[in-house]
């Protein structure tokens, strides 16, 4: 029995880091299919993150110019975040948007002044979110809309 166990130990580690993977195209080779599968994940992250941290609604299909709406929008606000958390990684590499957004929305916000210079900004700022801030290029005022 002990014997069957190392022949099948050693046939599993022999088979580490393999994988099958398949297609119904049959055009494809199998670096194309690799490529292909890989790339499905960034696609999967960009809508992930559209339905979670950027709550953004799902396409609706019932008109063509509303899934060209919805889709410029979900590109537009996935490369925002894409480029605001590259920042971010610069200067935090081991914090994520997502963390850094949840950080930062603990804070009130504070309107001062009065017409048309109203701002709205944080009164206290802790050093991590302070370093947040500066991180991504941001400053703690806000305009107002």
């Amino acid at each position: 029995m002990r014997e069957h166990d190392t022949l099948l130990a050693e046939r599993d580690r022999a088979r580490d880091g393999r994988f099958l993977i398949f297609s119904t195209d049959l055009s494809l080779n199998g670096s194309e299919m690799y490529e292909t599968y890989f790339a499905s994940d960034g696609i999967e992250k960009v809508f992930r993150t559209g339905k979670g941290e950027l709550h953004l609604e799902p396409i609706r299909k019932q008109r063509l110019d509303r899934m060209y709406a919805s889709a410029t929008i979900l590109f537009t606000a996935w490369l925002l975040w894409s480029w605001t958390e590259r920042t971010l990684k610069r200067k935090l590499p081991k914090m994520s948007l997502a963390e850094a957004l949840r950080l930062l929305e603990k804070e009130p916000r504070v309107r001062t002044g009065a017409g048309k210079s109203v701002r709205e900004g944080v009164p206290r700022l802790s050093g991590k979110q302070d370093e947040v801030l500066t991180a991504v290029g941001a400053t703690r005022y806000l305009p107002v809309v």
